[in-house]
């Protein structure tokens, strides 16, 4: 059994089994609430994944989907799995985009295949500073949400993403886990909030002096970003696309052998 907060992978692999993507599953990976460490009661299971179509159904006439989607429930719990052909997701990365980032350097990977380690590897050839504008936009997203209705939840939201892209920008490595990066950076309110959301109060209405302790943190959040951002040596682009590509190129031509 999983401990406190932790996934149960065994559970995610049974629902994976019942819900395959249409190829050979590169990887999968628990995202959402067990990625950032902070579980409700009750909370289902967010799956990403990864699968590789065969070449010789991607060059006739009816290819297989590149994007597979589907929902259900494993043990009285929502589950859902969201799996992306390996071609647009190495795009993905990229061009910046973090969500995919996040599923590939998920801590909490469902299965072990041939394809993982050198994926990930990849993966974090990618980190650049493309990714700085999608941890931007997520921000501002999170912040116009919590704005609307502060609440434990889109707190928490905030505190995450900024605080993702601010490490990613600054140390080149990908950590969702927000108590870590809370803890990290210095921001021990989040703990009071983490623990309200454990407690099932995450979509409780924020008010007086705690709705104010963290509103005044969000201009600060985004100040840092924008620090992080201007100040981070990471490469301009990902340094590693024609490593990408021929990877890919190789893998899809050995698959025909």
């Amino acid at each position: 059994m999983a401990e406190r907060g932790e996934p149960d992978l065994d559970l995610a692999r049974r629902f994976l089994s019942g819900h395959p993507p249409p190829g050979r599953v590169a990887l999968c990976s628990v995202v959402g609430a067990h990625q950032r460490g902070v579980v409700e009661p009750g909370a289902g299971y967010q799956l990403a994944g990864v699968h590789l179509v065969p070449t010789r159904v991607l060059l006739g006439l009816d290819p297989r989907p590149v994007h597979h989607t589907a929902s259900g429930s494993i043990d009285r719990l929502d589950a859902e799995v969201r799996s992306d052909e390996l071609a647009p997701t190495l795009s993905a990365l990229l061009t910046g985009d973090g969500r995919t980032l996040e599923a590939v350097l998920s801590t909490w990977q469902v299965l072990t295949t041939t394809l993982l380690e050198p994926v990930q590897q990849l993966a974090r050839g990618t980190i650049s500073r493309r990714y700085a504008g999608h941890y931007a936009d997520r921000f501002t997203a999170c912040r116009e949400a919590h704005t609307t209705r502060p609440t434990p939840s889109t707190m928490i939201a905030v505190y995450q993403v900024a605080l993702m892209g601010i490490h990613l920008l600054r140390s080149g490595r990908c950590e969702a886990n927000v108590g870590v990066l809370a803890s990290y950076y210095g921001y021990p309110g989040a703990t009071e909030l983490a623990d309200m959301i454990r407690a099932g109060h995450g979509q409780q209405v924020l008010s007086g002096s705690l709705a104010a302790h963290h509103a005044a943190r969000l201009p600060i959040l985004a100040d840092a970003l924008a620090d992080a951002t201007t100040a981070s040596t990471l490469p301009a682009d990902a340094t590693n696309r024609r490593e990408v590509e021929a990877w890919l190129v190789d893998l899809r031509v050995n698959d025909l052998r």
